[in-house]
């Protein structure tokens, strides 16, 4: 965590550098047409800042907070130890509409604000879950038990020689990892699936 404020803080200034504008900071943004929603930006310019040092689901955390701001675009940043990404995303109201506000409110519906009315969690009980989000948890772990079985199968078989050098070509890989460019996100959003923790950090809700 404290690595990740440190990043952000660099990346600030640089950003500032590059782009000639200073970063103001609102704090959190509520959505005026539908105030379940809400979003927290790294910061605001001319369009929007957004600062990570991961590289998975930020299109749809993006587009979310582009859609609660109704800013037009985002400033995306990827920062790593030894080098900084700079992206800008525009906001996509049709990937909004179809991919990630029916699953919100879905979420809203089934999960969230029954455990508001009436908290299990607070009775330490088990929290509830729809049958749609059961049937996705059996199948994801019925994926990684498959995978596993196949992964062991398949290094039984292999002689001492592939398995040393697909040993060393992962490590390989695993060094590299930082010098990879980040992809262009408008391109490669729609091979990202939306899950329950992904709903979970995209979203703020408000009541009064």
């Amino acid at each position: 965590m404290t690595y990740g404020r440190e990043c952000e803080d660099i990346a600030q200034k640089e950003i500032e550098v590059v782009t000639k504008k200073e970063i103001k900071f609102r704090g959190l943004f509520i959505d005026l047409k539908d105030r379940r929603f809400a979003a927290s930006p790294d910061g605001i310019i001319d369009g929007l800042v957004e600062i990570t040092n991961s590289t998975s689901k930020e299109y749809y955390q993006v587009q979310g907070q582009l859609h609660v701001t109704q800013q037009n675009y985002c400033v995306f940043v990827l920062r790593t130890p030894k080098c900084m990404e700079i992206r800008v995303v525009r906001r996509d109201d049709d990937f909004w509409n179809s991919k990630i506000e029916p699953f919100l409110s879905q979420f809203y519906e089934n999960c969230l604000l029954p455990e508001i009315l009436n908290s299990r969690f607070l009775r330490n009980m088990q929290i509830r879950n729809p049958r749609y989000i059961l049937d996705a948890i059996k199948k994801q772990h019925q994926k990684i038990s498959d995978q596993g079985v196949k992964k062991s199968s398949a290094l039984k078989n292999m002689n001492p020689d592939d398995l040393l050098i697909q040993l060393l070509e992962t490590e390989k890989n695993r060094r590299n990892y930082d010098k990879i460019a980040l992809t262009d996100l408008s391109v490669t959003h729609s091979t990202h699936k939306i899950d329950r923790l992904t709903i979970a950090t995209m979203m703020s809700f408000t009541w009064v």
